[in-house]
């Protein structure tokens, strides 16, 4: 009598806690509330294990880094939050090693919208406890953020002759607001860097031929905005670790994205397009305008030709969605800012998006492959390896199925400041007094609120598509006919569902003789 007495208790304390969390009107289903449970919580255990190899839920996460610290109470969330239906607190966000976990609901689709914290540990840590607690509640995942972007695609200058610039090509210019939306990204900080002018200062000394002008020749070089940033070894796993410094996977979510973007998706019966706008409607603000407008005429090393084509490029006031094979995040927790390293990361993006097409096996109705750095542009942001790490370690250990995923990004501001040229020397400046520094700062609150703004209307507009089922016919899948083919074979096997680069040491001390002996080599994606 006494245990049973005992029994009743336990059940009627613990019975009201288990009843509220399963009470908001189905938000998450029971199978969604599975790790809920605290009998739930051992990893390892083999029940969760095969729990987690089951169908996934019927919630989106979406996850975004800044709170609103960086201008002041504005995060990256916020726009989000205001066209949304506020469906309260997540009930186990104080589980959660994130900033905040909030449930709303987007057009009728459930969302889980949480702030990470800055940075790539930040991310990794709030998606893994999401994880551990949601498991297979989650049907896909959407990281939302800005980026500091190459002013255009390929670069400024032809870093193959330093005497000139690039081709001057309107497509080519990237403007604030303009989005990425990829699954594919690479470590930036995965690289040997060494001191400049030793290499050369070395080899002209080992000459005995050198003179006085050839080593200050050679020192003057070293400083042109030309040259690519003297790192290599980019992504060699027995240095770095394994999933650590590249990742990809299928873009089916990210098509998808990119489809319902670029189409036109209006509800007047919604009151929801009163609080926040698709993307179609984003036009760039005079404020922006006039600051880009800045940028190009502070360039004097460029070519009237390239004035023109700013000029062309900014007639259309509106920002615009990148190929998602022209670009893709270099995660960095250095905040580095210089044509010099724009032009080394675009060389590990070009090498990220080539590797990504063998291996998913992608059928690209283009010429232009591989491509090189003069071909893609860099979206230069701090948490996406740090968060699709998490992902790719969760389905290798944890049994976890492949979750669509899609990073999407936008441009809050430049990698580079404006560019000089100085004939004589054929030397490259950047010139780092273009804006004073109230300029600088209206620049930064002004770039990243209007970036926010855009990213954020990629976000609804896809949500809208859903809705409105308008863009069923764009989705991409492994039977249509789209500008890519996913192999079915691929996308059914577990192994090949998404990529974490492992490659036997022969081939990576290949790669590794291949980047010391030419580290500035601009058609080599190494």
């Amino acid at each position: 009598l006494i245990i049973a007495i005992f029994f009743i208790v336990i059940v009627c304390l613990y019975e009201p806690r288990g009843k509220k969390l399963a009470s908001s009107k189905s938000w998450f289903s029971k199978k969604n509330l599975l790790y809920l449970s605290s009998s739930t919580s051992s990893r390892n255990d083999d029940e969760t294990v095969v729990e987690k190899k089951k169908k996934h839920g019927h919630v989106t996460l979406i996850l975004s880094a800044d709170p609103g610290d960086l201008i002041g109470g504005f995060g990256e969330g916020s726009v989000l939050y205001a066209a949304s239906e506020y469906l309260g607190p997540d009930p186990r966000s104080k589980d959660f090693l994130c900033v905040s976990a909030n449930r709303i609901s987007i057009d009728k689709n459930h969302v889980l919208l949480v702030t990470t914290g800055i940075g790539a540990t930040r991310a990794a840590l709030c998606l893994d406890s999401i994880l551990s607690i949601y498991g297979s509640g989650i049907k896909e995942l959407i990281f939302m953020g800005t980026a500091g972007g190459s002013p255009a695609i390929g670069g400024l200058i032809d870093s193959q002759n330093c005497n000139r610039a690039r081709p001057a090509e309107p497509w080519r210019i990237t403007r604030f607001g303009d989005i990425c939306v990829s699954s594919f990204m690479t470590n930036y900080d995965c690289q040997k860097c060494f001191w400049s002018a030793e290499p050369v200062f070395v080899k002209k000394k080992e000459q005995s031929q050198s003179s006085a002008a050839d080593l200050e020749a050679a020192a003057a070089n070293l400083d042109s905005a030309c040259v690519a940033a003297p790192c290599s070894l980019h992504d060699r796993w027995d240095l770095f670790g394994q999933f650590a410094c590249s990742f990809f996977q299928s873009p089916i979510l990210v098509q998808e994205i990119i489809d319902a973007a670029n189409n036109i998706y209006e509800d007047d019966d919604d009151e929801n397009q009163q609080k926040a706008k698709l993307f179609s409607q984003i036009k760039i603000p005079d404020a922006i305008h006039d600051l880009e407008t800045k940028f190009w005429q502070a360039s004097t090393g460029l070519s009237p030709e390239w004035q023109t084509a700013a000029k062309q490029r900014q007639s259309d006031r509106k920002p615009r969605i990148h190929e998602f094979l022209r670009c893709a995040e270099a995660t960095s927790s250095t905040y580095w800012n210089g044509a010099p390293y724009d032009e080394l990361a675009r060389g590990y993006i070009a090498e990220l998006i080539n590797e990504a097409i063998s291996d998913l096996n992608l059928s690209i109705p283009f010429t232009d492959f591989p491509r090189t750095r003069s071909d893609v542009a860099c979206f230069s942001a701090m948490e996406g390896t740090g968060w699709m790490s998490v992902l790719r370690l969760s389905e290798l250990y944890l049994k976890y199925p492949n979750l669509p995923a899609a990073n999407v990004r936008s441009v809050s501001d430049f990698t580079q400041s404006p560019l000089m040229y100085d004939p004589p020397t054929q030397l490259w400046f950047e010139n780092p007094d273009w804006l004073d520094e109230q300029e600088r700062t209206n620049a930064t609150i002004i770039g990243y609120r209007f970036a926010i703004e855009s990213a954020s209307a990629v976000i609804l507009s896809f949500f809208r598509a859903r809705k409105l089922k308008k863009n069923v016919q764009n989705y991409p899948s492994a039977s249509a006919d789209t500008t890519f083919h996913i192999d079915k074979n691929v996308d059914d096997d577990d192994d090949s569902k998404s990529h974490m680069k492992k490659k036997n040491k022969e081939e990576r001390h290949h790669h590794h003789h291949h980047h010391e002996n030419s580290p500035d080599d601009d058609d080599t994606t190494d």
